[in-house]
C-alpha cells in the first residue's frame, strides 16, 4: 500500500531562487531526503548555473530544468534541441 499517492515532487523556480543557497540548502536536502526515501522523484526547475546543476546532482535530485539547457522553444526546435548534449 502507497503511503503518499504522488510520484513526483516538484520544486518551483521561486522556491528554489530563495532556498537553494547556503542558508536554505539544508531545507532543500532534507525534502529531497524525504522524498527519496519513499521513492517519490524529485524535479528541481530554475536551474540556470552549471554550479546549480553540480549541487543538484550533489543532493540526488533526479530531474532538473532551466534555462540552463534552454529557454522555451517552439515545436519545431524541439528535435534539434532534443539531440543536443548538455553538460551536467
Amino acid at each position: 500500500m502507497d503511503l503518499f499517492p504522488i510520484d513526483k515532487v516538484k520544486f518551483d523556480k521561486k522556491f528554489i531562487d530563495r532556498y537553494l543557497n547556503a542558508k536554505g540548502l539544508d531545507i532543500i536536502e532534507k525534502l529531497i531526503d524525504l522524498a527519496n526515501a519513499y521513492d517519490i522523484a524529485v524535479v528541481i526547475e530554475g536551474i540556470e548555473t552549471h554550479d546549480q546543476v553540480d549541487l543538484c546532482k550533489r543532493l540526488k535530485c533526479q530531474l532538473i530544468q532551466g534555462y540552463y539547457f534552454s529557454k522555451p522553444v517552439s515545436v519545431e526546435q524541439l528535435s534539434e534541441l532534443y539531440n543536443q548534449v548538455f553538460e551536467v
